[in-house]
């Protein structure tokens, strides 16, 4: 059979999941993350987790800073990103959630007899909003945790 277009292993359609990267690094706690740094402190790592952080820390491909954090090149520390996602509400009521190029992602219309359907979506924004600075937060401290561990990072991005 052949194709119009030439296949590549493991370049299908499915889901990134984070494959490769450290367990710690996919949370979405920020409780668990500073439990985890407290832990590798106090026991310390071992040499398998050193090399790791030390390829994470140069930039070496594959390894690279997850996705919703950045890397401040003055403090040379990983910060979390804004959310893009706005929660916009008309002078008739509509509510929208607007993703970050501006397209319309969920909308709810305003009803003055049942509101409810309103207060749902801004209540999903909010939780979802919530979830999203706190993975982002949880992964820039364990980022700078691996960092730092090796003596910060060494790479210009």
């Amino acid at each position: 059979m052949n194709n119009p277009f030439k296949l590549k292993p493991g370049r299908g359609n499915m889901k990134k999941t984070g494959n490769g990267l450290p367990e710690v690094l996919l949370q979405t706690k920020t409780e668990n993350a500073r439990a985890y740094i407290n832990k590798s402190q106090r026991e310390g790592i071992t040499e398998k987790q050193r090399v790791s952080d030390v390829n994470f820390a140069s930039g070496t491909p594959g390894t690279g800073i997850v996705s919703g954090t950045g890397l401040n090149p003055k403090t040379n520390q990983v910060s979390p990103k804004a959310y893009e996602k706005k929660l916009v509400t008309q002078k008739n009521g509509d509510t929208f959630i607007v993703d970050g190029a501006g397209k319309t992602v969920e909308m709810a219309k305003y009803n003055a007899f049942k509101p409810e359907a309103v207060e749902a979506l801004k209540k999903k924004y909010n939780k979802t909003k919530a979830e999203t600075d706190d993975a982002r937060t949880a992964n820039s401290m364990l980022q700078n945790e691996r960092a730092n561990r090796v003596g910060g990072f060494r790479i210009s991005r």
